[in-house]
C-alpha cells in the first residue's frame, strides 16, 4: 500500500518544493528480513526535548501481574464488570489479554506506542478513531484492529468503547494456509484483501505533544520536538488496519469440524477464531455444537460478543457448578434464560443472587422486566419495581423502566 508523495526510490534524498530535506523512518519487523513500511516525514522523527521514566496513566494500558498460583479450573470473567480503563486478565511468554472499558473522558491528546508487541483490539461496542502517522483508521462495534509494534498510536472515543486487546509478543499474521506462494489471499481464504480496513491518510498533521512508550513492561514518556505525524507519505505492508467480523466467511460440515476451521488471525503461541453465524452441519444426526474435549496443550479463551444465549448459557451453567456464589453468575444466566424462552428459570436464577446479595440492583432490574413483559404478572412486577427503587432511588434507567411498566399496563 502507498499513500501520500514518496520518492522514486527508497533511500534517496526527498525534499520539498522549497529545497527541504525530508526524513525517512523505516518501521521494519525480524529486524531486516521481514515486513517493513517507509514513512516520510517533514522534520526528525526520533528527536525529543525530553525523554524520562514514568507511570502509566489511568487510561493506558497496564502490564499483567502474576496471580498467587491456584488449582486449574475454568474461569468466568464478566467483561460488562470490568472496572474502567484496561484490565488485564491472563498472560503468558506469547500474549497478555486485557478487558477494556473506556468512557468518553478516557480520551487524552497523549500518544501511546507498544514496544513488547502487536496490539489486536476487539470492539464489542463503541464508535471512535485510530490515530497514527500512518492517517485515521475508523473503528466500531464488531471490528478487530491491528496496530503494529511500536506504532504510535491516539485513540479518539466518539461514544464508549468496550471489549478485549492482545498484546502479541511474536506480532500477528494471517494464517499461511490462506496466502498463495506470493502472499496474494487464496480465493479460498475466509476474507479478501478487500474486507481490510486501510487508515485514510490525509498528510501532515499536529500529533501529540507527549508519548507514552511500553517496553519490557516498563513505561517511558517521550516529548518529540515535532509532530510524530507530519508524515508526507508512506509505503509499505506494515500499517494499522481494521477487520469487520461479520466480513469473515464461515465453513460448515457435514457434521461438526474442529474450531480451527474458524481461524481468523495466528501469532506465536496463538490462534484467532471467530465464530459468526453460519449455516450448522447438515446431517441428520449431527450434534451441532461443541463436543467436551480436553486441551491439555493449550488455554482457551472465549470473549461472548452477542446473540448466541443458548450456547452462553451452557458455559455460565457449567461455571455455577464449580462455584454458585457469584451472583453476576447468576444474573447473566437469569438473562440467557429469558432470552432463550426460559422465563420462570430466569426468575429462580435472579432469586439465588438475591439471596446472596439481597440489594442485587441487577438481580431486581431483571426481575421487574421478566414479570411485567414475558410473564405479564403485573403484581409482582410492581412488587420488585418497588423494592428496586428503594435499592436505586433517582437512577434514570430505573425510572424508564417504571414508565415502561405503566405503559405495558
Amino acid at each position: 500500500m502507498a499513500a501520500g508523495a514518496l520518492p522514486a526510490k527508497p533511500h534517496t534524498a526527498f525534499r520539498d518544493a522549497a529545497g527541504k530535506l525530508r526524513f525517512e523512518e523505516c518501521l521494519t519487523r525480524a529486524g531486516f528480513d521481514g515486513e517493513f513500511s517507509i514513512l516520510y516525514h517533514e522534520g526528525p522523527p526520533m528527536t525529543d526535548e525530553r525523554i524520562g521514566p514514568c507511570d502509566p496513566g489511568r487510561w493506558d494500558p497496564k502490564p499483567a501481574r502474576e496471580a498467587p498460583h491456584q488449582p486449574l479450573r475454568r474461569r468466568l470473567l464478566l467483561g460488562a464488570k470490568a472496572p474502567e480503563a484496561f484490565t488485564p486478565v491472563l498472560f503468558n511468554d506469547d500474549v497478555a489479554v486485557s478487558l477494556f472499558r473506556l468512557p468518553r473522558e478516557a480520551e487524552t491528546p497523549d500518544g501511546f506506542s507498544n514496544g513488547d508487541g502487536d496490539e489486536l483490539f476487539f470492539f464489542y461496542e463503541g464508535e471512535g478513531t485510530l490515530e497514527s502517522p500512518f492517517g485515521d483508521l475508523a473503528v466500531r462495534g464488531g471490528d478487530y484492529a491491528l496496530v503494529p509494534r511500536g506504532v504510535i498510536r491516539r485513540l479518539r472515543i466518539s461514544s464508549p468503547l468496550e471489549g478485549i486487546l492482545f498484546e502479541l509478543r511474536g506480532g500477528l499474521h494471517v494464517p499461511t494456509q490462506f496466502r498463495n506462494p506470493v502472499g496474494q489471499l487464496r480465493m479460498d481464504a475466509p476474507y479478501t484483501h478487500r474486507d481490510f480496513v486501510r487508515p485514510v491518510f490525509t498528510g501532515p498533521r499536529p500529533g501529540p505533544k507527549r508519548i507514552l512508550v511500553k517496553k519490557d513492561d516498563a513505561f517511558v514518556e517521550r516529548f518529540p520536538a515535532g509532530s510524530p505525524f507530519d508524515v508526507v507519505g508512506w509505503d509499505g505492508t506494515v500499517w494499522p488496519f481494521a477487520f469487520p467480523i461479520l466480513a469473515y466467511q464461515p465453513r460448515t460440515g457435514f457434521v461438526y469440524l474442529s474450531s480451527t476451521i474458524h481461524s481468523t488471525f495466528a501469532g506465536r503461541g496463538v490462534l484467532f477464531c471467530s465464530f459468526v453465524p453460519r449455516v450448522t452441519d447438515f446431517h441428520p444426526d449431527a450434534i451441532p455444537c461443541p463436543y467436551p474435549h480436553t486441551s491439555v496443550d493449550c488455554d482457551e479463551v472465549i470473549y461472548y460478543d452477542r446473540g448466541n444465549f443458548e450456547e452462553a448459557a451452557k458455559w455460565y451453567e457449567g461455571s455455577i457448578k464449580l462455584d454458585d456464589k457469584d451472583a453476576n453468575v447468576l444474573v447473566d444466566l437469569g438473562v440467557c434464560y429469558k432470552n432463550t424462552n426460559r422465563a420462570k428459570d430466569g426468575i429462580a436464577m435472579f432469586d439465588k443472587a438475591l439471596a446472596l446479595e439481597k440489594d442485587k440492583k441487577e438481580a431486581l432490574f431483571n426481575k421487574v422486566v421478566v414479570y411485567a413483559f414475558d410473564l405479564k404478572d403485573r403484581a409482582r412486577a410492581e412488587e420488585a419495581l418497588k423494592r428496586l427503587k428503594g435499592v436505586a432511588p433517582g437512577d434514570p434507567k430505573v425510572a424508564e423502566l417504571e414508565a415502561e411498566v405503566k405503559k405495558g399496563g
